[in-house]
């Protein structure tokens, strides 16, 4: 096999070649705009009644009416804890998408009085949580958008 040689000596590539190592190196900010906008995304699931991709949750039952506090008949908004707790935090190399609210599990995923005496009937899921196929394309963006910047 014959091998070819080229140095490159080209200040201008050289440095953009620094700023592609550092960013990869550095995701703290396209992750923490990552973060947010996922995190907005998971707040309009909450204004909509839908799952991440659009799916309208199961209406409330006529128990869970009868014991509603506040939140005007709205899905998952009875005094507005959970969706005011959305948050995200973000680390060297992730981004964390959540809330603190003990209750958001079962708001999720469901849960059956059989395993949960104390609920007054069962609680369909509910996914707000999640990355729809407009997240992931925002996500790319984003990503996109860094690299760009990083070597541009």
């Amino acid at each position: 096999m014959t091998a070819v040689t080229i140095d490159l000596n080209d200040q201008e590539i050289i440095n953009a070649l620094g700023r592609l190592a550092y960013s990869a190196n550095h995701l703290e900010p396209a992750l923490d705009e990552i973060g947010a906008t996922i995190a907005a995304s998971v707040m309009l699931n909450f204004t909509g009644q839908h799952d991440p991709d659009g799916n309208a949750w199961e209406p409330l039952s006529e128990a869970t009416l009868a014991n509603r506090r506040g939140g005007e008949g709205q899905i998952l908004r009875d005094t507005g804890r959970l969706n005011r707790s959305i948050t995200h935090n973000v680390s060297d190399q992730s981004v964390e998408i959540g809330t603190d609210v003990v209750y958001a599990n079962m708001m999720q995923f469901g849960g059956k009085k059989a395993d949960f005496p104390w609920l007054w009937g069962d609680i369909p899921e509910r996914p707000f949580v999640g990355i729809s196929e407009e997240d992931k394309a925002e996500i790319l963006a984003i990503l996109s958008h860094h690299l760009d910047r990083s070597i541009g």
